[in-house]
């Protein structure tokens, strides 16, 4: 008998067999192969290297020798060599020593994709208000294998290795995860690595972790009743079971009024404190409203006291004081207190003022401070005199020479009093010198006048200096000119319509410019002679 056709496929199955993608791990070959005269031999190779072969028993005193062959392997693929493409080999060979040859490209890849970097959350790492996070992160340089297929992620809670969770989202070159959601509020540790479209991963390749935190409970706050022993001090304790309390403001209003005024507000320990200044608001009934804010901004409003009470206040809080206080001017024998003077540059000025209750009883041995700021609009103000009421509660100081100044003289409280603030205006004049180069003139002859600017701090620019005469019984402005830096200022002046013998008076007037701390002053008068035609 005779046998000249090659045997036949059948039935191939397994991912070597079937699958167009990438193949990783232990995968399966199976096929069936027939022929008339049955098969001898069948044979699997992968890359030319046999890796399974099936040799039958045959009978070659039988019409048909040998049995039909079914072939069911399973292999390590990392057995392979580098990942890539490989070619699969099938390959069955009759009674006869006909063969027949099947063959494929697999690709092959088993090793996991390289960690990604930077991992980052969309808007930082800070605590939110909703559960949803975005993050992305830059992908490893590309592998010549199984290009990327998928990201897994693992959160946990942060600083803790149980309450796991993990997941996996599909995407070509993943570089990012939208609208991800922690299991719980509170701080999580989100780790990020990379599958291949193999389905290699390795969690040990995921990328430095970040973490997520969410909270959308707002704080617990109620405001405490006022302490007898410290009536303006203001407290509202406050708790947040999430991202902890990271501000809030103490309000007050007063009754009937529909709009909140916030007081400077600490928070110390978790509890919002104020200091009410009661020396400016006016008697009569006022609400209190706190407002706590954790870290994601969650805030809640209290407008009660922790009893239940509503948080509402009567002003005077503290025993009233008052405090009256001026520059002493006299006026022969009378002495009186003025709250704006003006005084010449270089003199000593006395400060007085008494401090008592508003029905006249004085308050003694108390401490009353004095605070100096220079009128330019940029100076701080400066600390000048410390002094302690005497038994009727008068005191006094002495305001040294210098450029115009406000003085807040303020006796600062205590506990259970209130405190009280008096401002007074000091205004120094400017002064300058002058002086003519002669005393005597001829009609057309120029006179030269100089003089400097004796109270200083002149501006970059320089100090305008007005020149002066007297006439008809009117000073009036005849020129104009600058000191320098240093003060220093000089004028020419041609004398060219005087008649007869005539004797002028002349004057430098100094006027009040913004930046130069001082009031309008001048100079003495001067005089000089002038002879016309």
């Amino acid at each position: 008998m005779t046998d000249g056709a090659a045997p036949s496929f059948a039935n191939g199955r397994g991912a070597l067999m079937t699958s167009d993608g990438w193949l990783s791990g232990t995968q399966s070959v199976g096929f069936d192969a027939n022929d008339g005269s049955g098969v001898q031999e069948a044979t699997v190779l992968l890359d030319g290297k046999t890796v399974a072969q099936h040799s039958a028993r045959c009978d070659f005193t039988q019409r048909s020798p040998c049995p039909q062959a079914t072939v069911n392997e399973t292999f390590p693929t990392a057995g392979l060599g580098a990942d890539g493409d490989h070619v699969v080999v099938l390959r069955a060979t009759d009674a006869a020593g006909n063969a027949a040859t099947v063959s494929r490209t697999v690709h092959i890849d088993n090793t996991p994709p390289d960690a990604p970097s930077a991992l980052t959350v969309d808007g930082g790492d800070g605590w939110r208000q909703t559960n949803s996070f975005d993050v992305h992160w830059t992908a490893p340089a590309p592998q010549a294998a199984a290009p990327i297929a998928a990201a897994s992620w693992q959160l946990c809670p942060t600083g803790a290795t149980t309450g796991c969770v993990k997941g996996t989202q599909a995407g070509a070159d993943i570089t990012s995860l939208t609208g991800l959601r922690v299991p719980a509020p509170g701080a999580w540790t989100l780790s990020v690595w990379l599958v291949d479209a193999a389905g290699n991963q390795d969690q040990r390749l995921a990328a430095p972790p970040v973490t997520l935190r969410f909270d959308d409970t707002s704080p617990v706050v109620a405001l405490e009743p006022l302490s007898a022993d410290d009536p303006t001090l203001i407290t509202a304790p406050a708790t947040d079971s999430g991202s902890g309390i990271a501000g809030g403001t103490i309000s007050i209003r007063r009754m009937g009024s529909t709009t909140w005024t916030a007081l400077p507000t600490t928070v110390d320990g978790g509890a919002l404190a104020a200091r009410l200044d009661d020396e400016h608001l006016a008697d009569g009934t006022y609400e209190l409203q706190a407002v706590a804010q954790d870290a994601a901004g969650n805030q809640r409003a209290a407008t009660t006291f922790t009893g239940g009470q509503p948080a509402q206040i009567t002003l005077p809080l503290r025993l009233k004081t008052r405090l009256r206080a001026g520059v002493v001017q006299r006026s022969g024998h009378h002495v009186r207190l003025v709250r704006a003077a003006y005084a010449g540059y270089g003199r000593l000025v006395r400060v007085r003022g008494r401090l008592t209750t508003p029905e006249g009883n004085p308050m003694q041995g108390v401490p009353v401070q004095a605070y100096s700021r220079v009128r330019d609009a940029t100076s701080p103000p400066r600390l000048i005199a410390t002094v302690t009421t005497s038994k009727t509660g008068r005191f006094s100081f002495l305001v040294r020479r210098g450029p115009s100044r406000s003085i807040q003289i303020r006796y600062a409280g205590a506990a259970q009093i209130r405190s009280a603030t008096q401002q007074v205006i000091l205004n120094v004049r400017a002064a300058t010198s002058i002086r003519p180069d002669r005393h005597s003139f001829v009609n057309g002859e120029t006179v030269r006048f100089t003089g400097r600017v004796r109270t200083g701090r002149i501006p970059e620019k320089g100090k305008l200096v007005a020149l002066e005469v007297l006439v008809r019984g009117r000073w009036r402005t005849f020129a104009t000119t600058h000191a320098s830096r240093r003060g220093r200022w000089r004028y020419d002046y041609r004398f060219d319509g005087t008649r007869g013998l005539q004797q002028y008076r002349f004057r430098a007037a100094l006027p009040r410019e913004a930046g130069y701390p001082f009031a309008a002053g001048g100079s003495r008068i001067v005089r000089v002679r002038v002879r016309g035609v």
